[in-house]
């Protein structure tokens, strides 16, 4: 699933060409992604414009004139231009301008586009590009938490956008094994997790991604992130800074890779 790199990637993508002028038409080939989609509110969106496109997490935001929709890629979703239009499978809406056109495609659809609504991130946490983390807030939240470290920055109720991949590779940087429980964190362990949680993100949108399975760009290319994974994924291969080998466990079913060496 594309976590908050890959997404900042794409909402960068489409805005860098976004056309000014209003829709000239749009085509919706399904009714349903994940959940239903806002029919009507999308078939308003012909002659008016897309003004801008955020990000809040793993959530695009497009701001149009007449409503403004939230956008989720799921498992396999992108968004992708195209100057000449050539329908492939799992095309889903198709946004047409006179030169160019944006479309949605997702195999899974496990994506959906939805009407924004303001309470979306109401009980959602800060975002790391956009919102100023404070360590002495997470210090003291993580005191009252009996979750380990990894499922604890998986929970976007606390930091938004992380995910497997980046959770992994930033408890590697911090030298935290993604087993130690929350409550037994410093309040140093907190600084530097906030500062690598920056430092591997922007490294992630620097380097176009990580492609793991189905995420490209608008452009259709392949991020280069899953190159420089210090331990996602990495199991059985050597630590970069100790040589040891890299270990595999499974927390709440997902795959957590950590150097038993660095990691304490």
């Amino acid at each position: 699933m594309p976590e908050l790199p890959e997404v900042e990637i794409i909402k960068l993508g489409i805005q860098y060409q976004l056309p000014k002028e209003p829709i000239k038409e749009i085509q919706l080939l399904r009714k349903d992604l994940r959940f239903p989609l806002p029919l009507k509110e999308l078939k308003d969106l012909k002659n008016k414009s897309i003004l801008s496109v955020d990000r809040r997490g793993k959530f695009l935001i497009l701001k149009t004139t007449e409503h403004n929709f939230i956008s989720h890629l799921g498992m396999t979703g992108h968004w992708r231009y195209e100057a000449n239009y050539k329908p492939i499978k799992h095309d889903h809406v198709v946004f047409e301008w006179n030169n160019i056109n944006l479309i949605y495609n997702d195999p899974r659809r496990f994506g959906y586009i939805l009407k924004f609504d303001q309470n979306t991130f109401k009980n959602f946490g800060p975002d790391p590009i956009h919102d100023q983390l404070d360590s002495n807030v997470f210090y003291l939240k993580g005191k009252k938490s009996n979750t380990p470290i990894k499922s604890w920055i998986l929970n976007q109720k606390n930091i938004l956008g992380v995910g497997n991949i980046y959770a992994s590779e930033i408890l590697f940087k911090t030298k935290i094994k993604p087993t130690k429980m929350t409550s037994k964190l410093k309040l140093s362990d907190w600084i530097n997790i906030i500062t690598e949680t920056m430092n591997v993100l922007n490294d992630a949108i620097k380097k176009g991604g990580s492609s793991l399975r189905d995420y490209k760009n608008v452009a259709g290319e392949q991020g280069d992130m899953q190159n420089h994974w210090q331990v996602y994924g990495q199991e059985n291969k050597s630590c970069n800074l100790c040589q040891t080998q890299i270990k595999k466990i499974t927390q709440s079913n997902r795959s957590s890779y950590f150097c038993p060496t660095c990691q304490k």
